[in-house]
């Protein structure tokens, strides 16, 4: 059994020669590393074309976004031969046992589709923005102890963050790869939850400990969120919306209901904000949810008969 591991960076060469010595450094390392330069203009081209094995680099041409670098990687890695994928963003760092515990938690049921780590940030704490939703189950207990051992705790969730996500190429192959058109943000949510819904279980693995390097330890959220980095609530808002509309359970009309509730708990959040940049971040987020009203992407899926049958043997 091949596992790969997927990097998508942007603009972050310090931090990703961290992150890519950490994978290599790993006490069960990954067969092999693709790395997806989303056109990067500081660097990390050049350093990028001085790396031999395990790195495989893909250039892109254009900013597709994390969702779209994402879904090349892990479509890469599955029709390659590889039979997991570990994905992560350029500013994440694994402690040196993270990939091999991940590995240890497919082995407490046969229809594993994922398992995602603990991501902390620099002063140990749980990183706000990584934590993932635990499954709605009757007996709360059953979201530890119907899988976990001593030297395995794992939880049910139902939906967690592309921040040090293993997922097995099965999954990949029957739920289809993440959503490129999201850009950005919630892409990794809706993917878990498409996986879980295919009929696999997706885990969190409370061992397998990775350090999250973003500036702050922050939710995101607008009352948290620096202005330069409003237009982000744009694909917040968009990608959310289309979620409720393709998962909901109520119809298009309690769709659109939600949506506006959800418009009056950004305009709430954005009130909390103490430097008048508020309406900076309505504007993306009104565009986002009216966008969302006709959002409809496709997902794509992976031609068993393109997979190469050399990576596993």
């Amino acid at each position: 059994m091949k596992t790969a591991a997927v990097v998508v960076t942007y603009n972050r060469l310090s931090l990703l020669k961290e992150c890519l010595d950490a994978i290599v450094r790993q006490t069960v390392p990954p067969d092999a590393v693709f790395v997806i330069d989303n056109c990067s203009t500081d660097g990390t081209a050049d350093y990028l074309a001085t790396l031999g094995e395990p790195f495989i680099i893909i250039s892109l041409e254009k900013n597709i976004g994390g969702a779209g670098g994402f879904s090349r990687g892990i479509k890469e890695a599955v029709t390659a031969g590889f039979d997991y994928v570990w994905v992560m963003d350029d500013d994440t760092v694994p402690e040196p046992d993270a990939l091999t515990n991940l590995l240890k938690a497919f082995t407490v049921a046969d229809n594993v589709g994922f398992a995602v780590s603990k991501a902390i940030w620099n002063d140990g704490q749980i990183h706000k923005m990584n934590i993932p939703t635990l499954a709605a189950v009757k007996d709360r207990s059953i979201c530890f102890n119907s899988y976990s051992r001593p030297d395995m705790p794992v939880f049910l969730v139902k939906n967690a963050s592309f921040v040090s996500m293993l997922v097995s190429a099965e999954a990949v192959l029957k739920a289809g790869l993440p959503i490129a058109d999201f850009f950005i943000w919630a892409d990794d949510f809706e993917f878990s939850l498409r996986v879980i819904k295919a009929g696999f279980l997706g885990l969190y693995v409370d061992n397998s400990i990775v350090v999250h390097k973003t500036p702050d330890n922050y939710f995101a959220q607008p009352q948290y969120t620096a202005p330069e980095n409003a237009w982000k609530f744009y694909y917040q808002a968009r990608n959310t919306y289309y979620m409720q509309r393709k998962y909901g359970v109520f119809g298009s009309l309690v769709s659109f209901a939600k949506a506006v509730n959800h418009y009056r708990l950004y305009l709430r959040r954005v009130n909390k904000r103490n430097d008048h940049k508020g309406k900076i971040f309505m504007r993306y987020i009104r565009k986002g949810l009216i966008d969302g009203m006709k959002f409809n992407p496709e997902i794509e899926y992976i031609n068993p008969n393109q997979i190469s049958k050399n990576t596993s043997e």
